[in-house]
């Protein structure tokens, strides 16, 4: 059975496999449904790379239909959306993850008053324990709104439908409303296994930097952090190809003993980003599903 993935929409959900995505909303008394073919290459097929590039292929899909159901209840004409302003769009929400999921975390762990170049592994666990803190602060403070509640209700009804197809049941309201609105493969959880591994990369970096750098530690401190944060920034990539490759493993071996407890984090984390859905949404979320399977 191939993997499938998706995401909530306004008033609606995307669904997704390798080959199209499907986006349903709700309009009225009526459902919408817009089907769009993906192509990739042969570089998706390298693992680790494959990550960061399905990460990218989301975040710029995702963002296309996001803004089409926008324009679904704003009963706005559908407009071409440009490469450009997509550009911008992605620019502008990678400075804001810089500034305060990596920025803000890094300026606090060395307020504490711990030394990343002689306390590596502690720097960055405090590192990403307070990047950790800041995305829960986040999610709870967005969750408070009418819009995104409705939101993460969507986002449960595409897990519940995913994971009854996954079931091999047929795909009836009934049957769907049996499973978790959790589902291992979310993106919650792959925000949270990144952080994860940041942490054990972001540790080796003073390590490795000692070796090819031997007099780094003789440096002052301001020039040791110009040479240590973009390097942060530059494995990023890496991170997310190792975040996608754990994810997949986790999600295909979720019942094992020891693999269990490690996605328990993710699944716990989940229980802010989705909301028990209505019968109208299940509705939704099988008609995008139904549209590439």
């Amino acid at each position: 059975m191939e993997l499938v993935g998706g995401q909530a929409l306004i008033e609606g959900v995307m669904m997704r496999n390798k080959e199209n995505i499907a986006m349903a909303v709700k309009k009225g008394k009526k459902i919408l449904v817009k089907t769009k073919g993906l192509k990739r290459n042969f570089w998706f097929n390298i693992y680790i790379l494959r990550g960061f590039l399905i990460f990218l292929e989301i975040l710029i899909t995702g963002i296309k239909a996001l803004i089409w159901s926008a324009n679904v209840q704003e009963d706005r004409k559908e407009e071409q959306i440009s490469n450009f302003s997509i550009f911008l769009m992605i620019l502008f929400s990678f400075i804001v993850v810089i500034l305060f999921f990596i920025l803000l975390p890094y300026i606090l762990t060395y307020l504490i008053g711990l030394k990343e170049t002689s306390q590596p592994f502690l720097f960055n666990l405090i590192d990403g324990v307070i990047k950790i803190i800041i995305f829960i602060v986040y999610l709870l403070i967005i969750s408070r709104s009418k819009e995104v509640f409705k939101l993460f209700q969507y986002h449960a009804a595409e897990h519940k439908t995913i994971a009854c197809y996954e079931s091999k049941e047929k795909l009836t309201a009934s049957n769907i409303k049996k499973f978790p609105k959790e589902h291992p493969r979310c993106g919650t959880s792959f925000i949270l296994i990144t952080l994860i591994v940041s942490i054990v990369l972001f540790a080796l970096i003073p390590t490795i930097m000692k070796f090819f750098i031997p007099s780094i530690t003789d440096l002052s401190l301001i020039k040791q952090k110009l040479i240590y944060f973009p390097i942060r920034l530059l494995i990023i990539p890496l991170i997310m190809g190792l975040s996608y490759e754990a994810l997949r493993i986790s999600a295909k071996f979720k019942s094992n003993l020891i693999i269990k407890p490690l996605t328990f984090p993710g699944i716990l984390l989940q229980k802010i980003t989705t909301q028990e859905p209505k019968d109208y949404m299940i509705k939704v979320a099988v008609k995008a599903l139904e549209k590439i399977i």
